[in-house]
């Protein structure tokens, strides 16, 4: 395997929205970002997107879940790989 270096330009832009319900117990958040990907000579794309919710059922207990969803793409690359990558998780918050 042989060392290369690599010059990475990224540009793009990042929306999100967040709604609190049922008096501040519920937390919705939603935010995707798109970037143009530019490594050495090869163009690609990356989007992300993200849910994140959030349960408070107690002053000092709540419950997390989020979801996460990466698309990293390039069209005819062949130093540069395409890939996805779903994550998701599920938290619990104790507040003291």
């Amino acid at each position: 395997m042989a060392n290369q270096n690599y010059h990475n330009q990224l540009i793009g832009g990042t929306l999100g929205v967040t709604s609190m319900l049922l008096e501040d117990k519920l937390s919705l958040n939603w935010n995707n970002s798109f970037m143009l990907n530019k490594i050495n000579s090869e163009n690609g794309t990356v989007f992300n997107t993200g849910l994140n919710v959030g349960y408070r059922f107690l002053p000092q207990h709540s419950v997390t879940l989020n979801f996460n969803l990466i698309n990293n793409s390039f069209s005819n690359s062949t130093t540069v790989p395409s890939f996805n990558e779903i994550r998701g998780d599920i938290g619990y918050v104790f507040t003291f």
